[in-house]
């Protein structure tokens, strides 16, 4: 029977990230939610193709409109997932048709189901021809509160002195807000961070930051989940994002706010999106980045917004071109998804031009990317006179580094002591001093002389605490 599609609420899949088994000649998945009637989905022609739907976060589905071609599905299940797969592990069938028929919309009702992922799952086809869809739309309410379960922790961070690290939280649930915390040596409790409440945390470490640690609770109205904390250690020797404040081009900008320029500035809230509405190479769009000279590179990050690209290439040319002519292809990803952080490690190579070439996108929209960054091998930072920090109630603290010895000297004091840590919180030595200075012989508890890098150094002097780094370079 044919009917219209008479539902009043919005059409959750509508230019989501979608999904399927193949495609047939130029009509790609995305035709099906893009909302454009004259647009469909087409299969390879073998009855058990099938189509899904991330709807971006859970809700309670309970009806799917689906708007056949002629090349229709006569047996077919509609399913639903947590975790999507291609294959068959772990969807749920909700509904099953076995009468489709040639050309029919079809508004398919069920019980209620919370679900991220929504699956149209082929058994039988209508016709001698593929599957194809003109739309496939999604309905549902907002989902009874689901509490937030950490799906990854922060990882451990290194940084050099002055530029921007981060951390970031993966969590599943519904109306999560977020709140990190750090854990210094020289805090007793885990501090409050008031300007990190999202998922994402970047910021420029201090020398006082080595050895901190660093953990995220998420939480909502109806539960909390906190991360494993992370640590955070200052290191001489750090991969440079070699495109950092680095000029760039692209195709397209949908604004004067989202060009090339935002992917390299070094700024999580900033991002490069295409025209997708008035560019003629829609999924053939392309960003690169001028390093301004020859450089030995090894790896690229791609932190990709939303409007993601499914398919795409990582290209170096030492002379840039504005089409493929020049490039050289040194890595192509075919699994790409919205939101999502990829590092991309190739084999090493020199270039000054890098460029990621986008094929295919996930939905309707164009392609967003919030940060391109390019790194090459380690190259050696020298960390030195690093600052001394004081605690509120400390004496003004003097610190001179010598070839074989360190001395604090903590004015108008009389007992003095010190404790020095490495980045990794590990107390190394013990230190009593006298008439308010300490010296070091940057040797630890059994006399033998520390390796390279960054000690904090804990002073406790009449009672009051001092704190300060000391950066060992060989």
């Amino acid at each position: 029977m044919l009917c219209a599609n008479t539902f009043a609420r919005p059409n959750l899949a509508l230019f989501r990230p979608v999904f399927s088994s193949s495609t047939g000649e130029d009509n790609p998945p995305a035709k099906a939610v893009n909302g454009i009637p004259t647009d469909r989905w087409e299969s390879q022609t073998d009855d058990s193709e099938w189509i899904y739907v991330d709807l971006g976060v859970v809700y309670s589905v309970d009806s799917v409109f689906v708007r056949w071609e002629t090349a229709a599905g006569l047996d077919y299940v509609i399913q639903t997932a947590s975790t999507p797969s291609d294959n068959d592990n772990g969807w749920t069938t909700v509904a099953h048709v076995t009468d489709g028929a040639q050309g029919e919309s079809r508004s398919i009702t069920f019980a209620p189901a919370s679900t991220r992922y929504v699956r149209l799952r082929g058994y039988k086809r209508a016709s001698i021809f593929a599957y194809s869809i003109w739309e496939f739309e999604v309905y549902g309410n907002a989902a009874t509160c689901i509490p937030p379960v950490i799906a990854a922790s922060p990882e451990d961070r290194t940084f050099v002195d002055s530029l921007t690290t981060s951390f970031n939280v993966y969590a599943n649930g519904t109306g999560m807000s977020y709140q990190w915390q750090h854990l210094r040596l020289m805090d007793a409790t885990w501090f409050t961070i008031p300007v990190a409440t999202t998922a994402y945390y970047s910021f420029k470490p201090m020398i006082s930051d080595s050895a901190a640690l660093f953990r995220c609770i998420v939480s909502s109205s109806c539960g909390i989940d906190t991360t494993a904390s992370a640590s955070l250690s200052l290191s001489k020797k750090a991969k440079i994002n070699l495109a950092c404040k680095k000029p760039g081009k692209c195709t397209s900008f949908e604004g004067t706010d989202m060009t090339a320029a935002s992917a390299f500035d070094d700024d999580s809230a900033t991002r490069w999106g295409t025209n997708y509405k008035t560019d003629p190479n829609k999924d053939s769009a392309w960003i690169y980045v001028d390093l301004e000279s020859v450089c030995t590179i090894d790896s690229v990050f791609l932190n990709w917004e939303d409007s993601g690209a499914k398919e795409y290439l990582l290209q170096i040319a030492n002379a840039a071109s504005d089409n493929d002519a020049g490039w050289t292809t040194v890595a192509h990803v075919t699994d790409g998804a919205g939101w999502q952080k990829r590092p991309i490690k190739i084999a090493q190579t020199q270039a000054r031009f890098v460029r990621v070439r986008c094929l295919q996108r996930l939905s309707g929209f164009g392609y967003s990317i919030i940060e391109f960054e390019v790194y090459g091998p380690s190259s050696t930072q020298s960390v030195f006179g690093a600052p001394a920090r004081s605690g509120p109630t400390a004496s003004p603290l003097a610190i001179r580094q010598e070839v074989n010895r360190c001395i604090m000297s903590i004015l108008r004091s009389v007992d003095v002591r010190a404790l020095v840590f490495s980045q990794q919180g590990r107390l190394i030595r013990e230190i009593v001093g006298s008439s308010g200075m300490v010296v070091w012989d940057y040797a630890d508890a059994a006399g033998n002389r520390v390796n390279s890098g960054v000690y904090v150094v804990r002073i406790i002097s009449d009672g009051r605490l001092s704190y300060a780094a000391v950066a060992i370079c060989r």
